[in-house]
C-alpha cells in the first residue's frame, strides 16, 4: 500500500539459488519443498504403518465397530487422526505459501491435483497416491512441453475419466480395496 512499495523475497536468498542439470532447471526452494514431502510422507508412513495409532486409525476406516470390540478407543484415535491430519495441513501450507501466488483460493490446484493423484493411485493406499502424484506430474511435464498449455489445465480432467472407465479403484490398488505397491 502506499507510494514506496517495495518487493520482499517470500523465500529470502534460498530463492536465488538454482543448478541446471541439461535442460532442467533445479531451484533451491522446490528443493527445500521435494525434502519437506519426502521427510512429511515418511513420517506419516511410519504412523499409519508401524504404531499402534495407525494400526487404530486402519482399524476404525476399515470397520467401527470391530475397532471397539477389540479395545481401541474412538476418541484417541479420532483426536490424533485431526492432530495428524492439521500438522500435514499446516506444513502444506508453510511449504507452497512462497511457491504459489498468495490469494483467496490458492489451494484449490493442489486439491484438485491431489484429488487426482488419490484416483490415480486409489483411495486406500499411501504410496499408490504418491505414485499417482508422480505420475500426474510427469504427464502434465510431458503436456506442455510437446502441446499447447491449454491441454495441461484439462489433463487432470482427462486423466479421472480414463482412470474411473479402466479402473475404477485406481492404478495401485486391487479391486477389493488391497495395496498393490
Amino acid at each position: 500500500m502506499g507510494r514506496n512499495r517495495k518487493a520482499v523475497s517470500r523465500t529470502g536468498d534460498i530463492d536465488r539459488i538454482n543448478w541446471l542439470i541439461g535442460d532442467f532447471r533445479l531451484n533451491a526452494w522446490h528443493l527445500v519443498v521435494a525434502i519437506t514431502t519426502f521427510v512429511t510422507l515418511s513420517i506419516v508412513g511410519y504412523i499409519i504403518n508401524q504404531t499402534e495409532l495407525g494400526l487404530g486409525m486402519k482399524a476404525f476406516a476399515e470397520d467401527q465397530d470391530a475397532a471397539k470390540l477389540m479395545g481401541i478407543k474412538e476418541s484417541t484415535v479420532s483426536i490424533w487422526t485431526w492432530v495428524l491430519s492439521a500438522l500435514v495441513g499446516g506444513v502444506t501450507g508453510i511449504v507452497f505459501a512462497p511457491v504459489l501466488f498468495l490469494q483467496q483460493d490458492y489451494m484449490n490446484i493442489i486439491f484438485i491435483k491431489g484429488f487426482v493423484a488419490a484416483i490415480l493411485g486409489g483411495f486406500l493406499s499411501l504410496s499408490g497416491g504418491v505414485a499417482g502424484g508422480l505420475l500426474l506430474g510427469e504427464l502434465e511435464a510431458f503436456t506442455i512441453k510437446w502441446a499447447p498449455r491449454e491441454f495441461a489445465a484439462a489433463l487432470p480432467v482427462v486423466i479421472v475419466f480414463i482412470v474411473l472407465l479402466i479402473r475404477p479403484h485406481g492404478l495401485f490398488t486391487r479391486e477389493k480395496g488391497h495395496e498393490r505397491v
